[in-house]
């Protein structure tokens, strides 16, 4: 879910900085990782992956989406943000992740 971070009725872009409540699962739909409190992430800084990146563009506030993120668009994190470990953990791997957002 989009919680905040932008203006209410414009849609997350580019350099947002969003907060965002998530739930990773596995491509069999075990729950990998979810998200205590609201994390905040930049759009377009790879913060978290690609796949997340260009799929939350476009989101609005309190919107949610389930995203099937494809193991290519699940590259590393290119920007040194405090991401929790597990959450690193939950993103990687050769197959398909699913995010709920």
């Amino acid at each position: 879910t989009l919680v905040s971070g932008i203006n209410e009725k414009e849609p997350a872009r580019c350099g947002s900085a969003i907060d965002v409540e998530l739930t990773v699962f596995d491509a069999q739909g075990k729950r990998l990782y979810k998200t205590e409190k609201p994390m905040t992430i930049t759009l377009g800084s790879r913060a978290l992956t690609q796949g997340v990146d260009l799929l939350a563009r476009g989101m609005l506030i309190q919107e949610e989406r389930l995203f099937h993120i494809p193991p290519h668009y699940l590259n590393p994190v290119k920007t040194p943000v405090a991401i929790p470990t597990a959450l690193k953990t939950a993103l990687s791997g050769n197959t398909l992740r699913i995010v709920h957002m």
